[in-house]
């Protein structure tokens, strides 16, 4: 009997070793967040290459609740970052792929910067770099040899003036990442090697070309979790097993556009969410 117990807890442990962890998520609402400089609220921090651009919580528009961060280029503003560091050391968890999912709206300009989600771990080393570029086209920053940084831009267009889900996927067991826009892949590459294994932060970035852009962007439902495994299609809560609990986050979240219950990523929670967990009920299990 004991022996039973015991192998019981074991397994309990085990599983509960493979849930998600999240590291961060926030939809920039109010609290703990209020309209202004981001900077110093919730822990974020900024830094800015040249003149500062701004970084403002904002009720101008939001996908989920009122609020959203609202990047703004400023003239003779250069790269500008803003962060909260959420350290997740892969050496010791067993949740060795980081998953970082954020919604971003970008506002029509003559001149147009560069927009995204800059990686570093905690040696303040770039990983990788997933953005909009000033074509309007997916741009990743990868490392093809694990130590030379290369940017890329892979020709995908994206549509301004609506929301849109950006998604990248860190594998630190294979040192590869994957960029996805409203679901679908947009490219991969190598992480760069000498950023070791501790995750250091998802960096919402902005770098402005020539001091001029004069568009903006909007951030909003930014969601950094660690996971053991790449998920079973309809796993929701990355338990590895797509059962009752998955259903039940879809099914409670339906309607809004809750990013964690999304599953194909287009903005909303509906039947097409409810009929993945549906169709794929008891994989992994």
């Amino acid at each position: 009997m004991c022996g039973k117990v015991f192998w019981s807890v074991t397994v309990a442990m085990s599983l509960a070793c493979l849930q998600a962890q999240l590291l961060y998520e926030t939809s920039f609402e109010n609290p703990p967040f209020t309209p202004g400089n981001i900077a110093g609220q919730d822990g974020w921090q900024e830094y800015h290459l040249g003149v500062a651009n701004r970084g403002q919580i904002s009720t101008e528009r939001a996908l989920s609740g009122t609020q959203s961060l609202k990047i703004t280029p400023v003239n003779g503003g250069a790269n500008s970052w803003w962060w909260k560091t959420v350290t997740h050391d892969t050496r010791v968890s067993p949740n060795k792929i980081i998953d970082i999912r954020w919604d971003m709206y970008l506002l029509p300009g003559t001149a147009q910067g560069r927009y995204g989600i800059d990686v570093y771990s905690d040696i303040v080393e770039r990983v990788c770099a997933l953005a909009v570029g000033s074509s309007n086209t997916i741009i990743l920053i990868r490392y093809p040899d694990g130590f030379t940084e290369q940017l890329v831009d892979t020709g995908i267009a994206v549509q301004r003036e609506r929301w849109n889900r950006f998604r990248l996927v860190i594998d630190y067991n294979t040192g590869t990442f994957a960029g996805f826009v409203n679901g679908q892949m947009v490219g991969s590459g190598r992480i760069n090697s000498r950023a070791g294994a501790v995750f250091g932060d998802a960096d919402v970035w902005h770098f402005n070309f020539g001091g001029n852009s004069n568009d903006a962007a909007f951030f909003d439902n930014l969601r950094i979790r660690a996971i053991a495994t790449l998920e079973q299609e309809g796993d929701v809560d990355g338990s590895g097993c797509v059962d009752d609990a998955d259903l039940l986050i879809v099914l409670f979240a339906f309607g809004s556009s809750d990013p964690s219950a999304d599953i194909n990523q287009d903005g909303i929670v509906d039947d097409a969410d409810l009929l993945i967990v549906l169709f794929n009920f008891g994989r992994g299990c």
